[in-house]
């Protein structure tokens, strides 16, 4: 098995993450400096983005390595921008993968993504009197679960309190 310490990418450049005994390489890399040598680290998946665990200033905390990257090597990022991965593939962070785009730009590139589904409700003569955005809005304004919701949705309660429908089923059922 091949380690990290012994690959060598071209043209792979380091450079150090806060000040500290830290480095990150424009690869999505990350070494410590000990007494001697370098020590690589591992990172790991925590949700849908890659992460290294780091103690800077007596301090762990989980940091996003794409993230890491971006700001080293490109620009810090302010509050409305993120990390986008060009080739879609997350665990990629070399810096000729990553891009710094702005919250809604990221949304227009990955929204059809999105597994939310529209729920609209029916008042007692089938005429649509409300419509949420997914399954958790629906379930903050009526005050019931997201699983009765979706069970409602999906027609397993005999007798629901509400009369739910998936949006899209309900536009495709009028055709």
């Amino acid at each position: 098995m091949i380690k990290d310490k012994d690959l060598v990418y071209p043209n792979e450049i380091w450079k150090s993450i806060l000040n500290s005994k830290y480095e990150i390489s424009n690869y999505g890399r990350v070494r410590k400096f000990y007494k001697y040598n370098y020590r690589y680290l591992n990172t790991f998946r925590k949700g849908s983005i890659q992460i290294v665990k780091l103690t800077i200033d007596g301090k762990g905390k989980d940091y996003n390595v794409a993230k890491l990257v971006a700001e080293i090597f490109i620009k810090k990022l302010k509050d409305d921008e993120c990390v986008y991965h060009k080739n879609g593939i997350i665990s990629d962070n070399r810096l000729s993968n990553i891009e710094i785009i702005t919250r809604s730009e990221a949304g227009k590139r990955t929204g059809w993504q999105s597994h939310r589904k529209g729920i609209v409700m029916l008042d007692k003569d089938g005429i649509i009197s409300k419509v949420f955005k997914g399954t958790r809005d629906a379930a903050d304004k009526l005050f019931i679960s997201r699983q009765t919701v979706s069970d409602y949705c999906n027609g397993k309660v005999e007798k629901p309190m509400y009369k739910l429908y998936w949006a899209d089923k309900l536009i495709e059922e009028e055709k």
